[in-house]
This record gives C-alpha cells, sequence and structure tokens, in this order.
C-alpha cells in the first residue's frame, strides 16, 4: 500500500522540484496535496486526509509556523503524522519541532533519497533526523523523549521480571542473573526480551531510569 503524503511550505519551486523528483523515483510514495498557505492546507487536509504531512518550519507569508501547523493537525487528525522539512538547522528549532509532535526533522540540503527514506521511517512508526543535524545532544533528547512517553504501569510487571530489571541495573549480566537466580540462562533471556517488549525500552539505560524512578534501586546500589 502507498504513503499519502502532503506538503505545506511557501517556496513553490521548491515544492515543485521535490514532488516531481518523488513521483518518478518513488512511485510508493503519493503526493496527495502540496500547498503553500495554511489556511488553504488545513481547509483541503480534511478532505485529502494523507498518512504524512511534511511542513516547513518558517511559512515568511504566515501568522503561524509550521509547529503551530503541526501542533494543529496533531490535535484534530492524531491519525496524520508530521515531519518538518527545514532549511534551519540548529538544535533549538529541531527540540522545538519534536516537542510538537513531529516524527522526523529533515534538512532543505537533504538529498531525495534521504528525505524518501526519512517518510518511510515515519511511515513504518519510526523518528528520523535528517544526517546533518545528527548531534550526541540531540540523541540525547530524543532517548529521554522515548523514556518520559513511555506509559506502562510498574504493576505491569511481574515480580520476577521488577527483580531481573533492578539486576541489570546494577550491572549484572544475562549470565550472572542466572546464576544468582538458580534458573538456566535461556530463561533469563525469555525474561528479558518480555520486559523490553512491555516496557519499549531497547537498552539497559532506560531499565535503569526505570527502576531509579520506581524506587527498585538506589544511586548508593
Amino acid at each position: 500500500m502507498g504513503i499519502k503524503v502532503a506538503f505545506l511550505d511557501d517556496h513553490k519551486m521548491f515544492l515543485e522540484s521535490i514532488t516531481q523528483k518523488l513521483a518518478q523515483q518513488y512511485p510508493e510514495i503519493s503526493v496527495e496535496l502540496v500547498e503553500t498557505n495554511s489556511n488553504t492546507f488545513l481547509t483541503k487536509l480534511s478532505k485529502v486526509k494523507p498518512n504524512i504531512v511534511v511542513l516547513d518550519l518558517v511559512l515568511t507569508a504566515d501568522p503561524v509556523d509550521g509547529n503551530a501547523i503541526a501542533s494543529k493537525i496533531k490535535e484534530r487528525y492524531p491519525k496524520i503524522k508530521t515531519m518538518m522539512l527545514s532549511g534551519r538547522t540548529d538544535s533549538a528549532s529541531v527540540r522545538a519541532a519534536f516537542r510538537h509532535g513531529v516524527k522526523a526533522f529533515v534538512s532543505k540540503t537533504a538529498s531525495i533519497e534521504e528525505l524518501a527514506t526519512a517518510i518511510n521511517a515515519v511511515h513504518s512508526g519510526e523518528r528520523y533526523v535528517s544526517e546533518v543535524l545528527r548531534t550526541i545532544t540531540l540523541y540525547e533528547f530524543l532517548e529521554e523523549l522515548t523514556f518520559r512517553t513511555t506509559t506502562l504501569s510498574p504493576d505491569s510487571l511481574s515480580l520476577r521480571e521488577k527483580e531481573i530489571i533492578t539486576l541489570i541495573a546494577r550491572g549484572f549480566t544475562i549470565q550472572d542473573i542466572a546464576k544468582f537466580l538458580n534458573v538456566q540462562t535461556r530463561t533469563i533471556t525469555t525474561h528479558t526480551s518480555n520486559i523490553r517488549r512491555k516496557t519499549g525500552m531497547a537498552t539497559d539505560a532506560h531499565l535503569t531510569k526505570f527502576a531509579l524512578k520506581n524506587g527498585w534501586l538506589t544511586l548508593d546500589d
């Protein structure tokens, strides 16, 4: 199934160029709406209902910016995902955009290949940041954002799972935990997989924060 995309950008020639390239090189990406004015765009959006909206951050002829539009779309059409395509390259702009709900931030200097990659990533439920914008600070922000938005209640975990999380947070390996609990390694591996699936946390660092947050571990442990 194709990906339906809508573009809002006040640079008409830029829009024409990228939409033409997408049509020629990526037939699975269907550009359903292209507009330069936010009011017209939002009016037409209700009829088109794309999978993804690609926004410019700075709309010079508009009283609002791309962040404000992203917030409106999130409120009115929660199933539509938004991403930013901007000439801005500063960390503050990227952070602000993600706080307004966008799933990707792509530089206007990026290739059409990278734009298509970002669109596909967002469609698959992932976040994406343009290669030229990737910094350690930004990745830390995104990881922290992922941790903060985890909604799992500790009550959803079994006592054994909580115990394993605490041991992981204390630096125990899978083999160490198996010996400590006197069970087979594969049993701990299965528990760990279930824990990561339930919590959505892929790294030990996130599990450590989770343990600290819930009082299962102190900084002195």
